[in-house]
């Protein structure tokens, strides 16, 4: 009934029903056009598709080179087993000096003497995509000519001029590289390339770039113009590292947004003075290790927009820059970081260092964080959270003029080298280790070796149940007065425990129970030095040693503290202690 009076309600308007009829027609019409035009688009596609294969396949690229010097040299490279220039096609000609080419040369060795020192290959017909290794160890080249060398489609530049340690020049006029993905260690080691021309390069599509000039030793002078486009770059390690004769580099033009490794970036430049890396953009780096390494005539770097909340570690960062005179380097953010080792190691000309800021949750390494740095007098590194880190060992090692470290307050659990750790610090005065946990300590040699300005030492807290050495600890601690090792257990693991007390004051008064330590407590008996005994002997003893009404040895505290009254040396430390007075020297020590 419903359907009948539909229809009938339709044909009773016509005019209604031409209406929906029309709107129909015109949808179909649309969706007809739209295939239409797709099918064209993917014609015209393929078409297209197939004229750049065409255009590939009838490129026509050679390339000249002059090469001079003695013994033959490899100028085109491919073995069988195709481990250099991968995917690169043997050339279809090669003339030799103005000779007549040879037809269908294939594979090719050594082609260049002292005789035939000019020569040009040529490809007709054939696409070149890759130039990967195409000189590498060509050590006798002196220059290549890419002018005439067709790289429109070339995208991997990778080693192409590894260890032309010959080369002085190259010609890249009308060189293609908008097509160039990768350019990693291109120019490695052309020790003597003293300045390169990239002006026309574009490296808009380049991603890799680590260690591109590492090595070119006698590089002065790079032309990077603003087509040198980095933004793509992802990895820049290394790709100015052991450039020892550059002065100075513009990088104003450098986007380093998407770098993600800047490891060895500038390390090992001698000459560079000043670096001005204020437009960088840091934001995705997580490796900045040895950064700034052997830069050792840097003054001055402007780190004032590093971005650091990424990076992962500091490793050598500014190992060696000894003319380094001053850093900023409140701005860094260091809560992903787990290695400081060796980050400011001999950077001799530092007066100060202000790490105070430095938040680090994930730190596990410090050895030889300040190890050189001989103008410090001071480090405060107490906002350094130590729950992670396992190694300190040599971290203040020849700081000579350093006269005191604040350090944090939080625990340190995992801690197991402490070896050398203020070795040579000659002005050193005191020092609090209070908050240091020992437990799993194995290595304590050299640690307070050389602290010739230390006149006392509080260890009585450290647990030496893992110790393995502990040899020199106290080697040429001149003017120590006092050390409290009252707590220190020896074990069958400790290995090397010589000359702990060797070039030490004879006056030296040492707290320890003898019991536990049977042998420093014959070292201290060889040197003959004052000896407080603690724990049960101090009990068994103590009224048959307090003789002396000058002499007081109350009941006390961790920490021992003396003065002189009357002649006669005062300990008023330690629970159990055992005194020995100056003026009776047949208390001097006694047998227990």
């Amino acid at each position: 009934m419903i359907k009948m009076e539909y229809n009938t309600y339709y044909k009773k308007n016509p005019i209604l029903m031409t209406k929906i009829k029309g709107k129909k027609s015109t949808f179909i019409k649309d969706t007809l056009i739209i295939i239409f035009r797709l099918y064209l688009f993917l014609l015209l596609l393929l078409i297209s598709k197939e004229q750049d294969n065409d255009e590939i396949e009838n490129s026509y690229s050679y390339i000249e080179l002059n090469v001079k010097g003695k013994g033959n040299t490899n100028i085109f490279y491919i073995n069988e087993e195709k481990e250099a220039c991968q995917g690169l096609i043997p050339p279809d000609k090669i003339q030799i000096n103005n000779d007549e080419p040879i037809q269908n040369p294939g594979m090719k060795h050594n082609l260049i003497n002292e005789e035939n020192n000019y020569v040009k290959l040529i490809w007709i017909g054939k696409s070149i995509t890759t130039l990967r290794c195409l000189f590498h160890k060509g050590d006798k080249i002196t220059y290549i000519d890419f002018s005439h060398f067709n790289s429109t489609f070339v995208d991997s530049l990778n080693d192409l001029f590894n260890d032309c340690k010959s080369l002085t020049s190259i010609n890249f006029n009308n060189f293609d590289t908008s097509k160039v993905t990768d350019m990693h260690w291109m120019f490695h080691n052309c020790q003597s390339l003293k300045s390169i021309d990239l002006s026309n390069f574009d490296t808009s599509k380049v991603q890799l770039m680590n260690a591109l000039f590492y090595e070119c030793n006698s590089l002065e002078y790079i032309n990077i113009s603003s087509k040198f486009d980095t933004s793509s770059v992802i990895n820049m390690d290394s790709i100015f590292r052991g450039c020892n004769s550059l002065i100075s580099l513009n990088l104003s033009n450098f986007n380093t947004s998407n770098v993600e490794n800047m490891a060895h970036m500038f390390a090992d430049c001698h000459k560079l003075e000043f670096l001005d890396l204020s437009n960088f953009d840091t934001s995705k780096v997580t490796n900045m290790s040895n950064i700034f390494e052997n830069c050792k005539q840097l003054k001055s770097i402007n780190l004032s927009n590093f971005n650091t909340s990424n990076v992962e570690s500091m490793y050598f960062m500014f190992s060696n820059c000894e003319n380094l005179i001053s850093i900023d380097i409140s701005n860094f953010d260091t809560s992903k970081v787990t290695t400081f080792s060796r980050m400011f190691q001999n950077c001799k000309s530092l007066k100060s260092i202000n790490v105070s800021n430095f938040n680090t949750p994930e730190l596990t390494n410090t050895s030889f964080m300040f190890s050189g740095c001989e103008e410090l007098t001071y480090i405060d590194i107490s906002n350094f959270n130590m729950t992670e880190l396992t190694l300190i060992s040599l971290m203040f090692r020849d700081c000579k003029k350093l006269i005191s470290v604040k350090f944090p307050k939080s625990k340190a659990p995992k801690l197991y080298k402490f070896g050398s750790l203020f070795k040579n610090c000659e002005s050193l005065i005191s020092v609090d280790l209070s908050n240091f946990v020992t437990t799993n300590v194995i290595y304590m040699d050299s640690m307070f070796s050389n602290c010739k300005s230390l006149t006392s030492i509080n260890l009585s807290h450290f647990d030496t149940s893992n110790m393995v050495w502990i040899n020199d600890m106290f080697n040429g601690c001149s003017n120590l007065e006092y050390i409290n090792l009252q707590n220190v257990v020896e074990t069958d693991k400790i290995k090397k425990i010589n000359d702990v007390f060797k070039n030490t004051p004879d006056n030296l008064v040492i707290c320890l129970d003898q019991g536990n330590a049977p042998i420093l407590t014959n070292l201290i008996k060889e040197k003959n030095c004052y000896t407080i005994y603690c724990g049960d002997d101090w009990i068994k003893h103590q009224k048959k040693i307090i003789k002396d009404t000058n002499a007081c040895a109350d009941s006390c505290n961790i920490s021992i503290n003396y003065e002189f009254e009357f002649n006669s040396r005062c300990y008023d430390s330690c629970e159990y202690g055992f005194f020995y007075d100056k003026e009776n020297p047949e208390q001097k020590r006694m047998q227990m």
